[in-house]
């Protein structure tokens, strides 16, 4: 088996886990410019966009617990 990020969600899903995955800029997938959005801002605007998202993600459902959280 091989273990990759992309299974990762749902492995920890599998086991009970809450998983919030975030797509932020920079990402594959949606075209060139999207990918070129963080040229030289990587650890910038991609973190952000994760910090963000997690943040929404606790607001939005409040049985995520963002004490004990983990990013893998």
């Amino acid at each position: 088996m091989v273990f990759h990020y992309r299974w990762n969600a749902n492995l920890f899903a599998a086991r009970g886990f809450a998983v919030v995955a975030i797509n932020p800029r920079g990402s594959l997938g949606y075209g060139q410019a999207f990918t070129d959005a963080i040229q030289n801002q990587w650890g910038g605007w991609a973190y952000e966009d994760l910090m963000m998202g997690l943040d929404h993600a606790l607001a939005q459902y409040p049985f995520l617990d963002g004490d004990r959280g983990h990013a893998a």
